[in-house]
Parts: structure tokens; C-alpha cells; sequence
């Protein structure tokens, strides 16, 4: 729902300015969740830049196609089942493994 949508947004920008970085843009497929919230992200100073209907950000999609992959070629190698309460700490893992790197991926 849009609220805890709203609590997500603003606890990831915390994160990020405490780091001393500026979020300046927010690219989103125009979900409904993100965008009941574009008025408040944009009174914070970043630029909302919402694809219309049934479009989706290609660069976004990607990444999360990544994440999967990643996964998927962990948990596939593990030599024990992996229990589902760790489950989370592995996307936790792999998104950090992932956000380590550099991107070459531009967004603008």
C-alpha cells in the first residue's frame, strides 16, 4: 500500500543522504503504491519520472533480473537446503554483492 510504500522511500533516503549522496531522480513504472507519493518524494526535491502504463524502466528490470540470476546460482550450489528464514538475508546478500560493483548503467 502507499503508506508503507512511503516508509520505504523515506528510509532509503536516509540512507543514501546519510552517505552524503542526493537522490535527485526516482525512475518507476508508474505503480500505483509509488506514485500516490509522487507529491511528497517531489517536495523533498527529487524528480519523479514516471513510464506510462504497461511500460516498464528497462535499466530497473534488468538489475532485478540480475538479482534472480544471482540467487538462483547460489542457492542452486548450496550442499544443504537453505531454511526459508534465510532467504531474505540471501537477496540481502546478493543485492549487496551486486551494489559493491560499479554499474555501468546510466539513469537520466
Amino acid at each position: 500500500d502507499a503508506n508503507s510504500i512511503w516508509t520505504a522511500v523515506q528510509s532509503t533516503f536516509r540512507s543514501y543522504e546519510a552517505q552524503g549522496f542526493r537522490i535527485k531522480f526516482v525512475h518507476t513504472d508508474g505503480e500505483g503504491g509509488v506514485f500516490k507519493n509522487r507529491d511528497k518524494i517531489e517536495a523533498m526535491g527529487t524528480i519523479m519520472n514516471p513510464k506510462g502504463p504497461g511500460k516498464h524502466v528497462a535499466q530497473i528490470e534488468r538489475k532485478i533480473r540480475q538479482i534472480k540470476e544471482r540467487i538462483r546460482g547460489i542457492w542452486t550450489t548450496l550442499p544443504y537446503d537453505l531454511p526459508a528464514t534465510l532467504v531474505p538475508w540471501l537477496v540481502k546478500f546478493v543485492t549487496h554483492a551486486i551494489n559493491c560493483c560499479k554499474s555501468t548503467i546510466v539513469f537520466w
